[in-house]
Formats: structure tokens, C-alpha cells, sequence
């Protein structure tokens, strides 16, 4: 996968709150949070995601703890 963002040591996949941020450069596809989360537990180069706004403010989820989100959303 390309796009793929290092912090802390861990390989994250880069999602962002605003589709017309200007670091998506054109070329991202829209997704429900849920799935991408889905997504990101069955790539096995990837250790968690990157939510980030449109300023500086991130929130990192490591596969740990999107198991612990889906397992709470499921039940």
C-alpha cells in the first residue's frame, strides 16, 4: 500500500477527517471509518491507523485497540 505514514515505530495507514484536505493531493478514495479500520487488521504489513483532522491534531490506533473498537461496535 502506498501512502503508508511511520510514527513510533509503527506502519500506519493515513486516513483523514476532510476530503478536501490538501494532503490528499487529489488521489484518495472515500470510506466509512469503520471499514478502513476492517481493512487495516487484514493488511499484515500494517500496524494501525492515523486519523488525522485538517490541522495538525492525529489520533493513532494500533491494532490492538481497532480490535477493541470493532469488538465494542459489534456487540
Amino acid at each position: 500500500m502506498t501512502g503508508l505514514t511511520k510514527v513510533g515505530g509503527l506502519t500506519l495507514l493515513p486516513l483523514y477527517t476532510f476530503h478536501g484536505d490538501k494532503r490528499l493531493n487529489n488521489s484518495y478514495c472515500e470510506i466509512e471509518g469503520l471499514e478502513a479500520l476492517r481493512i487495516t487488521m487484514k493488511a499484515p504489513d500494517i500496524d494501525g491507523v492515523l486519523f488525522q483532522n485538517r490541522q495538525d491534531s492525529w489520533v493513532g490506533l494500533d491494532k490492538k485497540k481497532i480490535e477493541q473498537v470493532l469488538a465494542a461496535r459489534e456487540t
